[in-house]
């Protein structure tokens, strides 16, 4: 069954300060190694300080291995805090 998935891609620093809650955490360096610990069918939504450099990266990734339903959380974190 399809989930909705937040990954949080900073690096886990970055997630042990503050994070979205039920995000998980898989840093943009690791998300080759790690991708398989999500299902292709799942909606993916990336997310990074801002939704920039490291959001598009891992949606790139992502898309590449045949991922088709990935977004990147517009703003990011500083987005999210806003919205609190």
């Amino acid at each position: 069954m399809a989930e909705k998935k937040i990954i949080d891609v900073r690096d886990q620093s970055e997630y042990n300060q503050e994070h979205i809650p039920g995000a998980e955490s898989i840093p943009v360096s690791d998300i080759e190694e790690r991708h398989t610990e999500l299902k292709k069918d799942d909606e993916i939504i990336v997310v990074c300080n801002r939704g920039g450099q490291r959001s598009s990266k891992a949606a790139e990734i992502l898309r590449e291995k045949g991922y088709e339903k990935v977004e990147i959380y517009e703003g990011g974190m500083a987005a999210w805090k806003e919205g609190k």
